[in-house]
C-alpha cells in the first residue's frame, strides 16, 4: 500500500522547504529566464504588474504543490519523507511534464534512491545559466 498523496505535515514540509528555496515576492518579476514569476516562483498566469497578497500566494504555493505532487502519487511504494519532499522540489522547478520524463523519476519508480539523489544537481541550469554559481544571479 502507499500513500504518496500530499497531506499535513507532509504537505506543511513542502511549502517550508519550497517556500524557503524561492524566496517571496509579492509583485510579478521575470525570472532569469525571462519567464513572469511571482508569490514563491509561481508562474502560471503570472503577468507584468500583478500583485497578490500574502494570502494569494500562500494559497497558490499549497494547490501548485499538490498539482506538481501528482507523478508522484504514482510511484508503487510509499517514499521516505525526505525523499518525497525533495522530489517535489523538482517536480516544482521544472514542471510535472519534464519530472515524469526524467531519469530521476525512473529511479523513483524502482525505489532506487542513492542515483534519485545524484539526479537532482543535474538540473541545475535556467537559460544557459549555471545556477550552481552565485554570481550568475539565478543560485537555488
Amino acid at each position: 500500500m502507499r500513500f504518496n498523496k500530499l497531506t499535513g505535515a507532509l504537505l506543511a514540509g513542502a511549502i517550508a522547504v519550497t517556500g524557503a528555496f524561492e524566496g517571496y515576492r509579492q509583485i510579478s518579476y521575470q525570472d532569469v529566464g525571462g519567464v513572469w514569476t511571482a508569490c514563491y516562483g509561481e508562474t502560471l498566469g503570472i503577468k507584468q504588474g500583478d500583485r497578490f497578497t500574502k494570502e494569494q500566494c500562500d494559497a497558490m504555493i499549497a494547490s501548485s504543490l499538490n498539482k506538481h505532487n501528482t507523478p508522484l502519487e504514482n510511484i508503487p511504494q510509499q517514499l521516505p519523507p525526505n525523499v518525497h519532499l525533495a522530489s517535489l522540489d523538482l517536480a516544482y522547478n521544472i514542471g510535472t511534464g519534464a519530472f515524469k520524463r526524467s531519469t530521476m523519476y525512473r529511479h523513483l519508480l524502482n525505489a532506487d534512491y542513492p542515483p534519485t539523489c545524484n539526479e537532482i544537481t543535474k538540473w541545475r541550469f535556467v537559460a544557459g545559466k549555471d545556477c550552481a554559481i552565485r554570481s550568475n544571479r539565478c543560485y537555488g
